[in-house]
């Protein structure tokens, strides 16, 4: 997230946010989906429910709701974990996995 308008999330109208901001994570492990906020050494910073992060320094998002908030202006993002169940049959794991992680990273960008 950042001003470049290349982001996925583009906030270009307020200059206190960097052009590559912040970034979300989205990885798979053992014990399910988690999400990592980044600030990508921001100016200004990058906060977790009121509280800035460390630049450079993957966040856990632990918390079904969080407000995230960037530069000085105010600018806030609320980032909410909604759980997904996908029934499929017919396919390989390779399919199922690509499936889920796309499904993941389109949930993503549709929540901003």
């Amino acid at each position: 997230m950042g001003r470049a308008l290349d982001c996925a999330i583009c906030v270009s109208s307020d200059k206190s946010i960097s052009r590559l901001h912040a970034e979300l994570q989205v990885t798979q492990s053992d014990s399910g989906t988690m999400l990592h906020l980044v600030d990508l050494g921001s100016k200004f910073g990058t906060f977790v429910n009121d509280e800035r992060i460390a630049p450079q320094t993957p966040v856990e998002i632990k918390d079904r709701e969080v407000k995230v908030g960037i530069g000085g202006s105010g600018t806030v993002i609320h980032v909410t974990r909604k759980d997904i169940r996908i029934c499929m049959t017919r396919v390989d794991k390779l399919e199922k996995d690509m499936v889920k992680v796309y499904y993941v990273c389109c949930v993503m960008h549709c929540l901003y």
